[in-house]
């Protein structure tokens, strides 16, 4: 994932994966035919590593709400230790031509919509949000929230984007979310 992250699909060779993960280049081809096969395993590692910890994180939560909440923090401070499947994904949306990759970033991206409609969902369904709040947008909207985190990271603007402006974003977008009556996480959770 860190070398197609780095340099792109087409400029990453496989002895740049090998040298990566500290291994020959013919031993990469005992368990992957191509750089192709590899390339979409990548991608499908990283996505599947960030819904697998949002699920960790929404088991780990009180309600639907703090799931919600405690998912946006724990994104954000995920980025901090490592870029790099917010790399690979955003190359692979920009420069990817291929169904097959782009069918899997598709696919992604629905289940990651589908996971955080599920929480808003339980959350309506628990009385913990208006009857009235349409699910949809709201899920779009905090959707676009992780693009707004991405775009900043990506472009190196961390510094004007920070755990408390974000706070400040949500509780006036979606005050469901506002964590005002509820501890964050540290920084270093």
């Amino acid at each position: 994932m860190r070398a197609f992250a780095r340099k792109g699909y087409r400029e990453t060779g496989t002895a740049d994966i090998a040298n990566e993960i500290g291994i020959s280049e013919p031993t990469l081809y005992r368990y992957f035919d191509s750089k192709r096969e590899l390339y979409l395993e990548a991608i499908e590692l990283g996505s599947g590593e960030i819904l697998a910890n949002w699920q960790k994180v929404a088991a780990e939560s009180a309600t639907p709400v703090d799931a919600l909440l405690a998912l946006g923090i724990w994104y954000f401070d995920d980025l901090q230790r490592d870029t790099s499947t917010l790399m690979l994904r955003a190359r692979a949306e920009i420069a990817t031509e291929e169904p097959e990759v782009n069918a899997k970033l598709r696919a992604h991206f629905l289940e990651t919509y589908d996971f955080v409609h599920g929480l808003y969902a339980d959350a309506q369904n628990q009385k913990l949000i208006s009857a009235d709040i349409d699910l949809n947008a709201r899920t779009w909207l905090f959707i676009s929230l992780g693009s707004l985190i991405d775009r900043t990271e990506l472009l190196g603007l961390r510094e004007r984007l920070d755990v408390d402006e974000i706070a400040r974003v949500v509780a006036s977008l979606a005050p469901e979310l506002a964590p005002t009556t509820r501890p964050r996480p540290s920084k270093s959770s």
